[in-house]
């Protein structure tokens, strides 16, 4: 390194920290705590789950607490707290020169976790720069422990916490014959209009799983769904 010159921002590293903090609230909240309703949404925001439980709102802070212990600094942007000021007061990610979005869904799948259905829990977290240009993000699959994470090096999968990092890639399918495909089709709202208006794809593909959740971004960068 040259001398004088100031070390990159770790930003993957505050990325993994974001979401295992979340991780370890989501393990610790007991299940009378996390699916007790807190507040309700706005109305016309999200009319089919318009109610906020303490799941959402406890992962939230455990991942807005660890930012700010890494100092930082910008707008957040998050399903539950909205559009705020991270990190105030000077210090912290302003010493490398940057001041950063940061955009979280701190828990998906509060539906089922309301009824206690272990499935599609996920927390998510992206760090970019003001002209959008992207730092660092990573999704935690909250049932199973795996991290992915991604920043300019590469994307990398840890099995699990504390396990080594290793790099995945996309699948090399080529064409929609035979292909896996994620979509939301969960909720009714969507189900019926995206089944109709994707079925020329849909009859063309191997299987369909499912998901709505951020994790769909996940499952194509590590090559388990190709679309």
């Amino acid at each position: 390194m040259t001398k004088g010159r100031k070390r990159p921002f770790p930003w993957r590293q505050c990325v993994q920290e974001g979401l295992l903090a979340a991780n370890a609230v989501v393990r610790r909240l007991a299940p009378r705590s996390g699916q007790r309703v807190v507040r309700r949404r706005e109305a016309g925001y999200r009319p089919w789950d318009p109610e906020v439980i303490g799941v959402d709102t406890a992962a939230e802070r455990a991942m807005i607490g660890a930012l700010r212990r890494w100092g930082v600094r910008g707008t957040l942007l998050s399903e539950e707290a909205g559009e705020t000021t991270i990190g105030e007061g000077g210090g912290g990610s302003e010493s490398w020169g940057e001041l950063v979005y940061v955009i979280q869904d701190p828990f998906d799948g509060s539906l089922l976790y309301r009824r206690d259905i272990r499935a599609h829990w996920f927390t998510a977290l992206g760090i970019y720069r003001l002209d959008e240009t992207p730092r660092a993000a990573g999704v935690m699959d909250h049932i199973t422990g795996e991290i992915v994470l991604a920043d300019s090096a590469g994307t990398v999968r840890l099995a699990r916490p504390g396990a080594r990092a290793a790099p995945v890639r996309p699948a090399a399918t080529k064409t929609l014959d035979g292909a896996f495909l994620e979509t939301y089709l969960m909720k009714p709202p969507f189900l019926y209009p995206t089944a109709t208006a994707l079925r020329p794809l849909f009859e063309r593909a191997r299987f369909i799983l499912p998901n709505g959740g951020p994790n769909g971004f996940a499952d194509v960068a590590c090559g388990r769904i190709d679309v």
